[in-house]
C-alpha cells in the first residue's frame, strides 16, 4: 500500500534513495517485496539487462567529457 502523500520536504524523510544506477539495481535484486510483486525471473532478467546498458553507457565518452576533459590529457 502506498503511504500518505508528503506534505513537508522529502529530505527529512527517513527513506534514502541510491545515489547511482549500480547500488539502485543491487537493491532492486534483494528486495523480497519486488521479488514476490514482479516474480524472481522477471527480477533477474530485467537486473541483466540494466547491467548490460550500463556497462556499454560506461564504455562511451560523452560530449561533456571529450570538451572539458581531453586538454587535460
Amino acid at each position: 500500500s502506498p503511504s500518505e502523500p508528503l506534505t513537508d520536504s522529502a529530505w527529512e524523510s527517513e527513506v534514502e534513495l541510491p545515489c547511482n544506477l549500480e547500488d539502485a539495481l543491487l537493491r532492486m535484486q534483494n528486495c523480497e517485496a519486488l521479488r514476490d510483486i514482479l516474480g524472481a525471473n522477471f527480477l533477474r532478467a530485467f537486473g541483466e539487462v540494466k547491467v548490460l546498458e550500463y556497462a556499454t553507457y560506461q564504455r562511451v565518452i560523452s560530449s561533456w567529457e571529450r570538451e572539458h576533459l581531453q586538454l587535460h590529457v
